[in-house]
């Protein structure tokens, strides 16, 4: 007997949490938003000006050209115009956010040499003295350089048959035509610190951009593929996104537990919130945070710490996070509590970095 009661009681107590936890989270959903986190480069001192430079050598870096397999050309002409694409959207993607200031510029005594060197070495670095001197000159605090090139554009087509169809002249085979072509792309990024000279980041990326079509002839195929040009600037374009993204804070989505039932001015709150009207829904919470009913209260009080995050205001994410540990002894504004803290620290991070945030505010 003393067994099936403890084995009883045990499996009511599992019934109950289990009840609990559903009941808990049939009331609330998860919900995304956009958070700014550190970049990979990770700056010692302040930054607001970068120079943005294109170094890369043309006697020391090619576009290969394949067509089914084989090299059919190997050139350097468009070099500079990769480069320079791939700078040029570099710079609009720091200067989107006013993080920083960037600009793209040229200096006579800094020479293009820069490369992908044999046996898989990066070229030679520019000296401190080299380094010190362009800074002092362009009054910037970075120099972010484009040191090595290198491309290959891939072609291949091929004919295939379809099943046979009846003609009035007999049974034949239509043939269709097929044409792939792709674009891998390489650079060589590396960015100078104004302080000292040294080097903060050096990174080796590449990108690959590739489209395909068909048609009845292979002159079909040719018109409705494009130029490989175009796909050249895509993927320059794609290597000055990507490295951007390395210098300077970027947005990254997390999600948030959100209140989403109680009453019918929850559930509209809500649904507002959902369609990115959040000014309307934090109004809702407001006059709900101060109603008579706990329960309806205390789940607005938690909402109004989010609507304060989404808002940027943290401070008063924070006082909101204490109000429902004081008064509503809620764990899981303890939990929203310490992330709050640890997205405080790292703005003001940022914001020693990147001082021009202070600005936004």
């Amino acid at each position: 007997m003393e067994i099936k009661s403890y084995v009883s009681s045990a499996f009511r107590c599992f019934f109950i949490g289990i009840f609990a936890i559903s009941f808990w989270s049939c009331s609330t959903s998860k919900i995304a938003i956009d958070v700014l986190r550190m970049p990979i480069a990770k700056f010692s001192s302040p930054v607001q000006k970068i120079a943005l430079m294109n170094r890369v050598g043309l006697n020391y870096s090619n576009t290969k050209q394949y067509v089914n397999g084989r090299v059919v050309a190997q050139y350097n002409g468009i070099t500079d115009i990769m480069v320079n694409e791939s700078i040029a959207q570099m710079e609009i993607d720091l200067n989107a956010n006013h993080f920083v200031d960037a600009f793209d510029t040229t200096l006579k005594y800094i020479p293009k040499t820069g490369r992908f060197d044999r046996g898989g070495s990066r070229g030679k670095l520019m000296t401190k003295p080299q380094i010190l001197r362009a800074c002092i000159d362009l009054g910037v605090d970075a120099i972010v350089m484009v040191d090595g090139y290198d491309a290959e554009v891939d072609s291949d087509s091929d004919v295939q048959y379809s099943t046979p169809v009846d003609r009035n002249y007999g049974t034949v085979r239509v043939p269709y035509f097929t044409g792939d072509q792709s674009v891998l792309m390489q650079m060589l990024f590396r960015t100078y610190l104004c302080e000292n000279g040294g080097i903060l980041d050096e990174t080796s990326m590449a990108n690959q951009v590739s489209i395909s079509a068909s048609g009845s002839t292979p002159y079909d195929v040719n018109v409705n593929m494009a130029d490989a040009n175009n796909i050249l600037v895509q993927a320059a374009r794609n290597l000055g996104i990507d490295y951007a993204q390395q210098l300077v804070p970027t947005w990254d989505t997390q999600n948030r537990i959100i209140y989403i039932s109680g009453n019918d001015q929850l559930k509209e709150a809500y649904q507002l919130a959902k369609a990115g009207a959040w000014p309307e829904a934090t109004d809702s919470w407001y006059l709900l945070a101060t109603s008579n009913n706990e329960k309806i209260a205390k789940r607005a009080s938690y909402n109004l710490i989010l609507a304060s995050e989404i808002s940027g205001d943290l401070e008063l994410a924070e006082e909101w996070a204490r109000r429902c540990i004081n008064k509503y002894k809620m764990d899981e504004a303890e939990s929203y509590l310490e992330i709050i803290k640890k997205r405080k620290a790292e703005i003001e991070k940022l914001q020693d970095v990147y001082p021009l945030m202070r600005d936004l505010e």
